[in-house]
């Protein structure tokens, strides 16, 4: 497989989808350490994108929550805009 970057898009989702799973699992507030595995960041990077996160309203501000907004996100992304870029081989 080639070596290839993830857009902006692809990196939110693989943190705010990292926070819904580990919430689900735990039952609570996810843990950055088990967020940096699953979503492939490195610790710096991770905290970088929960601060943008928390600024767009996606996550909520002190503690690793997906707030309405960010659920309707990752809805969004999920039902209309994965399929779209599958259907182009992405």
């Amino acid at each position: 497989m080639a070596n290839h970057r993830r857009n902006e898009i692809q990196i939110a989702v693989a943190v705010l989808s990292a926070i819904e799973e580990e919430s689900r699992v735990r039952q609570g507030e996810a843990r950055k350490t088990r967020l940096q595995a699953s979503a492939y960041l490195n610790w710096r990077t991770l905290n970088c994108w929960l601060q943008r996160l928390q600024e767009l309203d996606l996550i909520a501000p002190g503690g690793l929550r997906i707030t309405d907004r960010g659920v309707r996100f990752l809805q969004a992304y999920r039902q209309q805009l994965q399929p779209i870029l599958e259907g182009f081989g992405f």
